[in-house]
């Protein structure tokens, strides 16, 4: 009962009203437009991971201007984190129930705002409380954008869309750490914030122009009130509360949703681990804020996330027509075995002594390649099973992964001082290599689970 109630309150068949004609239905757009507001959406998502990775170039200028210690000034990475997993939560929801364009308007009004109190802060307590707010208000970008493609794009359209959403989300935390590796030396931390407000205005701007559409379920929902004979209006528990809750409930009750949660998961919270275990890594290779080079240890990331978005290129060229979500997951098979392989090669071959630097580069490159195969296809797999849930299904999933993300990068020197820098890597590895059957499992259990799932079994037809 609990989960026709709140299937209930989201979303109204398509055949009951005269949607594919209505132009306010995002995919009867022309091209020039659909690839404008994409774009948009790409940029703003790649500007959420540059924001939440470039603060760690930030923390040995701010723990020495504001005498802070080393765990309270690097908690800013985990305050932005935590937000990004919490307030998607409530964000997704409203933006299915109520239309995703205000939603976008004023959080990213917030977002960009609250890039002031950081380049401005005299104390810690400044930083932390904004981190806190501008991830709160920024997660939209990072969540909602593949419900917004899924909007727009049919599935048969929606491949290169996604795929150039997911380079944009995972290609951010690298570009955070080497665009701004000059923050060091005789140039403040605070231009940091300074940059990023700047970064953020555009972003602002293309929302209000791109983004001029209604969610599919609120225009959906309009048009069946005005055949309705009832004057009633939906309840606020209706309209708000449970809308709010449905992320919470994919990940209770929908083991599609729970079980790919629970490895990008993982996989997302060693991303934000290596933002600063590879610093620590390579600073015996010469990669030093002294040398204004620390950021480009992450140099392999980058090559590796764009290595992925080839790979996957290639496999859209070549496979045969998607009739089905499952004929996805054998790419995402292959990529969770090469992130399990990537921590082996870098944890054995980080050795400066004998081994040059740009070994275990290729080892974080192999990482990022397999995180990448997977990301997509979850992504892909999530669009294709939940269609106009997908922003609470990508909720869901963001929630898990953004909070193994805030624990990470809290233990991420801990972890390799205490195990040294081969065992800790190889731990990562062992555990990548055990949850890596999340793939396997749904290419042979996916249909029966979305069979059995009221919410994936109600987007049958859109495939």
């Amino acid at each position: 009962m609990a989960g026709e109630k709140i299937l209930a309150t989201g979303l109204v068949k398509d055949e009951e009203v005269d949607w594919d004609r209505d132009p306010r239905n995002s995919r009867t757009w022309s091209t020039r437009k659909k690839w404008s507001a994409t774009i948009a959406s790409c940029y703003m998502s790649s500007l959420i991971s540059v924001a939440a990775s470039a603060y760690s170039q930030a923390v040995d200028g701010i723990q020495q201007d504001l005498h802070s210690s080393y765990l309270l000034t690097v908690s800013g990475i985990s305050f932005f984190t935590f937000t990004v997993a919490i307030f998607p939560i409530i964000l997704a929801p409203l933006g299915e129930r109520f239309g995703r364009q205000p939603v976008y308007l004023i959080t990213f009004a917030l977002f960009f705002l609250f890039f002031l109190p950081n380049a401005l802060a005299q104390n810690i307590q400044t930083v932390l409380i904004s981190r806190f707010i501008s991830g709160a208000v920024g997660s939209a970008g990072s969540t909602m954008v593949g419900g917004t493609l899924s909007d727009i794009w049919a599935p048969e359209q929606r491949q290169i869309p996604m795929s150039l959403f997911a380079l944009s989300a995972l290609l951010g935390t690298p570009m955070g750490l080497i665009g701004f590796t000059w923050a060091g030396g005789s140039i403040s931390w605070r231009w940091i914030f300074w940059v990023l407000l700047m970064l953020a205005v555009p972003s602002f701007l293309a929302i209000a122009l791109f983004f001029r559409h209604e969610s599919l379920t609120k225009e959906m929902r309009v048009r069946l009130r005005q055949k309705s004979t009832s004057s009633q209006h939906d309840s606020f528990k209706e309209r708000v509360l449970i809308p709010m809750l449905r992320p919470l409930f994919f990940l209770a009750t929908e083991p599609i949703t729970f079980v790919l949660s629970l490895w990008i998961a993982f996989a997302w919270g060693t991303l934000y681990l290596f933002l600063e275990s590879i610093p620590l890594v390579f600073e015996p290779y010469g990669f030093t804020h002294e040398h204004m080079s620390r950021g480009l240890s992450s140099v392999g990331i980058g090559i590796g996330a764009l290595i992925g978005f080839g790979v996957h290129m290639l496999v859209l060229r070549y496979r045969s027509t998607i009739t089905r979500p499952e004929q996805r997951l054998p790419e995402a098979c292959v990529g969770a075995l090469l992130f399990s392989f990537g921590f082996f090669i870098f944890a054995w071959t980080a050795k400066p002594d004998k081994i040059h630097w740009i070994v275990p580069q290729l080892g974080t490159s192999v990482i990022m390649i397999g995180l990448y195969m997977v990301y997509i296809c979850i992504f892909d797999y999530l669009a294709d099973c939940y269609g106009s849930y997908t922003s609470s299904a990508t909720a869901a999933q963001s929630f898990l992964r953004n909070i193994l993300a805030t624990a990470f990068a809290l233990i991420a020197k801990r972890m390799y001082d205490t195990l040294s820098f081969p065992w800790a890597s190889s731990l990562l590895g062992f555990c990548a290599l055990i949850l890596a059957f999340a793939p396997f499992l749904l290419l042979w259990k996916g249909r029966f689970l979305r069979e059995r799932s009221p919410f994936a079994s109600n987007q049958r037809g859109s495939i």
